[in-house]
């Protein structure tokens, strides 16, 4: 599998959730985070598969968005660097 390089993948990973909290109508959020990993190849999403996680089990044990720390995605951001 071919994936897009590291910091244009995180880059990319971070415009994708941007867009789908977006048309979700929701603040962004980690899980936003972890779907957008799902729209192109990366190594994120490489991890996720193998350790047996899609979207939609993601969205299976998410039954209610909950606030979450205010930094949670700019951490994500920054470990994703």
């Amino acid at each position: 599998m071919e994936t897009v390089s590291d910091s244009r993948a995180s880059v990319r990973a971070y415009l994708e959730a941007e867009d789908i909290a977006q048309r979700a109508g929701q603040s962004l959020s980690s899980l936003h985070m972890l779907l957008a990993f799902f729209t192109f190849p990366n190594r994120a999403q490489a991890l996720l598969i193998e350790r047996g996680m899609d979207e939609d089990r993601l969205l299976e044990h998410v039954r209610v968005l909950e606030e979450e720390p205010k930094r949670m995605v700019s951490r994500i951001r920054e470990r994703a660097r």
